[in-house]
C-alpha cells in the first residue's frame, strides 16, 4: 500500500496543455460556484458534476494516477490498483485515452489487446477497469457479471510483468475485485 502524493499545477499542466481548464477548476473551487457558464466549455457538467473541493480532488486523484505507475518502475509490487484513476476523460493526445486509431504523442501506439500482446514485448500496462460494462452501473453497457469483468483483468495480468490499474466506480468495482 503506497500513499499517493498530490499532484502540483507543473505536474498537472504535463498533462492538461490548456492551462485555462485547471485555471477554471481552482476557481470554481474557491468560488462554489456550480453553475459558473464556462464549465461547459471544459466537460463539466452532467457525467462530470462540479462539486465542493473539485480542485483538491483533481490535484489528489492526479498524484494517484501518477504514484501507481511510479510504484511498478520503483518496483515495490506488481500490480498498482488506482481507485481513481478512471475520472481521467479520455485525452486523445496521450495514447489509449479515447482515440481507438491514435498514435498519441511521442512513443506508443494504441493496439487492441489480442493485437497489443503478440506484437509488443510488454514489461509494463496500463489498463482502465472501467465498471461501465458491468451489470447495475449506471451507464448499463454490456450487462456483464463481476466474474466476466475479473476473468478479462486474469487475462490481461497473465501477459504482462507489471500491471497498473485504474478504476473509476468505486461500488462496482469493489464487487469485481472481491470475486
Amino acid at each position: 500500500m503506497s500513499r499517493p502524493h498530490v499532484a502540483t499545477i507543473k505536474e498537472m499542466a504535463k498533462f492538461h496543455t490548456d492551462s485555462r481548464y485547471l485555471e477554471h477548476l481552482h476557481k470554481i473551487s474557491q468560488d462554489g460556484d456550480n453553475d459558473d457558464p464556462q464549465s461547459g466549455d471544459f466537460g463539466l457538467g452532467y457525467d462530470c458534476p462540479v462539486v465542493e473541493g473539485i480542485y483538491d480532488y483533481a490535484t489528489a486523484v492526479g498524484g494517484a494516477t501518477l504514484t501507481a505507475p511510479q510504484c511498478l518502475l520503483d518496483k515495490r509490487g506488481e500490480v498498482a490498483i488506482d481507485w481513481s484513476g478512471g475520472w481521467h476523460h479520455p485525452y486523445h493526445p496521450v495514447v489509449g485515452t479515447g482515440d481507438l486509431c491514435g498514435t498519441g504523442l511521442g512513443k506508443g501506439t494504441s493496439l487492441w489487446m489480442t493485437q497489443g500482446w503478440v506484437k509488443v514485448n510488454l514489461w509494463m500496462t496500463q489498463g482502465w477497469l472501467g465498471v461501465d460494462p458491468m451489470a447495475g452501473d449506471p451507464m448499463c453497457s454490456f450487462n456483464m457479471t463481476p466474474v466476466r469483468r475479473a476473468q478479462c483483468l486474469q487475462h490481461a495480468l497473465c501477459h504482462v510483468l507489471s500491471c497498473c490499474v485504474s478504476v473509476l466506480s468505486f461500488h462496482p468495482v469493489s464487487l469485481c475485485w472481491s470475486y
